[in-house]
């Protein structure tokens, strides 16, 4: 019997934009998670080399920056990423919490979210105001519980920034406005507590967080009172400008 043999050839590219062309046509027959096939984009290889002189590492290929070591807190993904700038970019905390995975899979919506129309720093800022949030609800007073924190935290970031700013529909290039700013914690309680109030009284589930009732309760609350705390808000708006 003799011995099959096959011809293999291997492609050794030089460049990052070759290698991940490669990468999206020979897995084109093959299942693999959405931000998988979304990774070899332009715009994550843009995003992933802004964000790392920061400290950040944007984990396009799956636990790379895991397997070289680096802190779990300064890795994120691109469905967190997509998250983070659906909640606060496009005002949409509820889609954030209801469908991480179909953000990029659909390509109406992932082109919302990913495009050279925004100024690539929006994205370093919404991670940075996603992660402030969720490690000032760790450590509320309250004790909230980690189900509670993750079903809040799109609705906070969102909110928060609404109230800084003094604007229900804040664009993109007033967001950057925090690029170095820190949401002072009597906003942030302040915001938590409304939040807590709409968020209980429709049953404080998964359900209602990922539904529209409590988007639509809470733009409600808004319009009747967008500033909920405007000694506060005049004063992060000031701080905030005097950072730039």
């Amino acid at each position: 019997m003799r011995p099959e043999m096959w011809l293999v050839r291997v492609i050794v590219p030089n460049a990052v934009e070759s290698r991940d062309r490669i990468i999206k046509a020979t897995n084109s027959q093959t299942a693999i998670p959405p931000a998988s096939l979304r990774a070899t984009d332009r715009i994550h290889r843009d995003i992933e080399q802004y964000m790392k002189p920061f400290g950040l590492f944007y984990d396009r290929r799956k636990n790379l920056y895991k397997n070289e070591g680096k802190p779990i807190g300064r890795i994120i993904s691109i469905p967190q990423m997509a998250q983070a700038v659906m909640a606060i970019v496009l005002q949409q905390p509820d889609t954030a919490r209801a469908r991480p995975s179909s953000l990029i899979k659909r390509d109406d919506e992932y082109l919302r979210l990913f495009t050279a129309s925004y100024p690539i720093e929006i994205y370093k800022v919404s991670v940075q105001i996603i992660k402030q949030v969720e490690s000032f609800l760790a450590g509320h007073e309250d004790k909230i519980s980690t189900a509670d924190r993750n079903n809040l935290r799109f609705y906070v970031a969102m909110v928060v920034c609404q109230n800084a700013l003094q604007n229900a529909s804040p664009s993109p290039s007033e967001l950057l406005l925090f690029r170095e700013y820190l949401f002072p914690e009597r906003s942030l309680n302040r915001v938590i507590s409304l939040l807590k109030k709409n968020y209980h009284s429709l049953g404080a589930s998964d359900q209602t967080a990922k539904g529209s009732a409590l988007l639509v309760a809470i733009k409600k609350m808004l319009n009747g009172n967008i500033y909920c705390d405007r000694d506060a808000s005049n004063c992060a708006v000031k701080c905030v400008r005097s950072c730039q």
